[in-house]
């Protein structure tokens, strides 16, 4: 059960946002202000009220004349503003029959006519990476691409989509046409993806504007949904050291790296109060030395009720259910009141947002001046494998990030930086100061 103490001075309410106002029912806990109610069954509170989902029209729904026009210019037609209505007509969105063969042939509607990267409509958006690189050297830098169009981003094929950049010295132009980096799998309408752009710096020192800029191979470049970033063109920041001692990776192994870690840099005050931010079945925390900080309360939230039920089983069967506390809830806009936590911890889950910035913002929100910042395993690279490119396909929002983007994005948000590493080259950790 959730202890009192949370509910009245750390909790407040997720559908009126009052504090002080929850309170312990039979089956649930409640606001006394709105009466809403939220279920705490199997030792997890859901707190994640429940939306019921909106239609949301699909991309060929919201474009069908662009549709239209696109297949009456396949079919070598002519007279295209009398047959539009027609055409689009033909576009109108189809409920699926329940017959995974035939509702996946009617899916492949666009492709039989190979109507791709046309009436492009992208944004751009967040940008990550390091905030200086080496000049005249070559780095990745991370950005966010949401397909608005109505067709396919084809990543390959005649006029693949890609991304390249311009280089800008206070207002004046100093590279027009950078290097071309494609997409790794082909970016469908309605979807979004963190994709990666390698990058050439200039030879010149000093501050520079990276304008990053979609184009359509032998088409056209669209400037009109660029995005740009500020880098300090001179020399690189060096990697964090990497403690691994060359042993092959495991998830087990880095597992352990991750509490040595806490256990050299956490400092945190008797009786403290945190947050794990996906901790699943197994809070990291809880496995730590680190751990004897946290005789107060670890809220241990996660998006899945069925993992943190479980967690709930596993923290009776190891002792820990007494100041343990298993919630589901919305991390983007915690239902915990401002600067009452002392630290809040990620491990494997930060990369899995779709906002760095917006999310260590909303943690920025909720600790107290002196808390902690933990991140713990977050993916480095520029590649996505195979295994992950399904997942991204299937719309799990995998992502992984250039070395030094995790820390800029924390120092943007108000943190300080106060330990590194990177194992194996891949395997971030660092702890942030909130000053």
């Amino acid at each position: 059960m959730i202890s009192d103490r949370l509910l009245e001075t750390v909790l407040r309410c997720p559908s009126c946002a009052r504090s002080g106002t929850l309170q312990h029912t039979a089956d649930a806990v409640r606001c006394r202000a709105c009466r809403a109610a939220f279920p705490d069954v199997g030792g997890v509170l859901d707190l994640l009220a429940p939306r019921l989902p909106r239609p949301v029209p699909s991309a060929i729904e919201t474009n069908g004349a662009n549709v239209a026009h696109a297949l009456i210019e396949k079919l070598g037609l002519s007279g295209q503003d009398a047959m539009a209505e027609r055409f689009r007509r033909v576009t109108e969105p189809l409920a699926p029959i329940g017959e995974p063969f035939f509702d996946a042939e009617e899916e492949l509607f666009l492709e039989r006519w190979q109507i791709f990267n046309t009436a492009v409509s992208i944004h751009l958006g967040p940008v990550y990476h390091a905030p200086a690189m080496a000049a005249g050297g070559e780095t990745w830098v991370a950005v966010r691409i949401a397909n608005h169009g109505p067709f396919p981003l084809r990543s390959g094929g005649e006029h693949p989509f890609a991304l390249s950049y311009h280089w800008f010295k206070g207002e004046g132009c100093v590279e027009y046409e950078g290097l071309r980096s494609g997409l790794q799998l082909d970016l469908q309408p309605g979807r979004e993806l963190t994709t990666h752009l390698r990058v050439k710096a200039p030879s010149q020192s000093g501050p520079h504007t990276l304008r990053i800029v979609p184009i359509v191979e032998g088409v056209a470049w669209y400037e009109e949904f660029a995005i740009e970033t500020a880098i300090d063109v001179g020399t690189a920041p060096p990697d964090p050291p990497d403690a691994n001692a060359g042993i092959p990776f495991t998830e087990s192994d880095d597992n352990a790296l991750s509490l040595r870690f806490i256990d050299r840099h956490l400092d945190l005050p008797p009786g403290a109060t945190l947050v794990e931010i996906g901790g699943g079945i197994r809070p990291i925390l809880r496995e730590s030395a680190a751990d004897r900080f946290c005789a107060s309360a670890l809220i241990n939230c996660d998006v899945s009720v069925r993992l943190l039920r479980v967690a709930a089983i596993l923290s009776d069967l190891n002792g820990t259910a007494a100041n343990t506390h298993h919630m589901r809830l919305d991390a983007n806009a915690m239902p915990i009141e401002d600067a009452s936590l002392d630290g809040a911890i990620f491990c494997r889950s930060l990369h899995h947002f779709q906002d760095l910035g917006a999310i260590l913002g909303e943690v920025h929100r909720v600790l107290r001046p002196g808390g902690r910042l933990v991140l713990l395993c977050e993916p480095v690279g520029h590649m996505y494998d195979a295994y992950t490119v399904g997942l991204i396909e299937r719309g799990v929002n995998e992502q992984v990030f250039p070395s030094g983007a995790y820390a800029a994005v924390a120092q943007q948000c108000g943190f300080v930086p106060e330990a590194e590493e990177l194992d194996w080259g891949f395997s971030y950790k660092g702890v942030f100061l909130k000053a």
